[in-house]
């Protein structure tokens, strides 16, 4: 789901249809905050859309290389915008929940799971969210004019 940096969103929006009200609320939020304060990390410079990352994110890509994506009754989409709304801390604080929800995806497809498996998984998805998020800090810093002090 893409929501344009201009986009006027309210709970209604159909694109909301899949997710919970308390994850409605925090995306809601999320669009306002990174609206008003104009922030490039979740914006696209060409397009003005969300660019999803985070745990969440990074946790489908994981899942995607194993054939295991989301289908249309499952939770999978709303659990990645909320792992990504709150970060990587949230997620480290909160990993027995999310493993949890794996878990329970798991059953849900008939699918075998490991605990150890899915902290593993989890683990490498704040991993790669924080290498990501690094990197991109990183090139912000490079793409900013330097100001030379003058003598």
């Amino acid at each position: 789901m893409w929501i344009g940096a201009t986009d006027k969103v309210d709970s209604s929006d159909p694109r909301f249809a899949e997710f919970s009200a308390d994850t409605v609320r925090l995306i809601l939020q999320s669009h306002a905050l990174l609206v008003s304060t104009g922030s490039a990390n979740q914006l696209e410079a060409s397009s003005g859309k969300f660019v999803p990352y985070g745990p969440g994110t990074e946790i489908h890509v994981l899942l995607g290389r194993f054939g295991l994506t989301a289908s249309g009754d499952c939770k999978c989409n709303s659990r990645a915008a909320l792992m990504d709304a709150n970060g990587c801390d949230w997620c480290e604080a909160n990993i027995d929940e999310i493993v949890g929800w794996l878990r329970e995806s798991a059953a849900e497809r008939g699918l075998p799971f490991l605990d150890a498996a899915g902290r593993m998984l989890v683990r490498r998805a704040i991993a790669n969210a924080r290498r990501k998020e690094a990197a991109r800090v990183a090139q912000e810093a490079s793409d900013r004019p330097h100001v030379h002090a003058q003598p």
